[in-house]
């Protein structure tokens, strides 16, 4: 994808988790940051020019991605795209100090993930404080990485 398209997506996210509840909605609200989260840190990544902005849309599978073909999409192997999430797939290059800090709240909630949205981890106020610290962290970094063009 390409940088606006991975800010507007990630803002239409912020946009409906900001309209849920945590406590009731919890795993809905999860994804949502986990999913802006993601979209901001592949934009960052892009302004960096750790990964190329393209056409490719990233699938579950690390480095095949979807590519529209007409009205149609077929499969096709990448490197150098978007990631799936953090360490899919792996960055070689060393990050910039905001991307670097975008990873590390990011990998918070992706720590968090399966107990949390998976398994059966008590959601408890203290919990949605933590990711939304981690998700607002996350954000903060990665859209200052993106309004720098990636070098700050």
């Amino acid at each position: 994808m390409r940088i606006a398209e991975h800010v507007a997506k990630a803002d239409r996210f912020e946009a409906r988790r900001a309209g849920l509840d945590p406590a009731t909605d919890f795993e809905l609200w999860f994804w949502m940051g986990l999913s802006a989260g993601t979209a901001l840190i592949n934009a960052a990544l892009h302004a960096a020019g750790i990964t190329k902005e393209n056409n490719r849309f990233a699938t579950q599978v690390p480095d095949v991605y979807a590519v529209p073909d007409g009205r149609t999409w077929h499969p096709e192997i990448a490197f150098g795209s978007d990631l799936i999430h953090i360490g899919l797939p792996a960055i070689e290059q060393p990050l910039p100090p905001a991307v670097a800090r975008a990873f590390e709240a990011m990998e918070v909630i992706e720590h968090l993930r399966d107990p949390c949205v998976r398994g059966d981890h008590p959601v408890t106020k203290e919990l949605i404080m933590e990711v939304d610290a981690a998700y607002n962290r996350c954000a903060g970094a990665a859209r200052e990485a993106i309004g720098s063009g990636g070098s700050s």
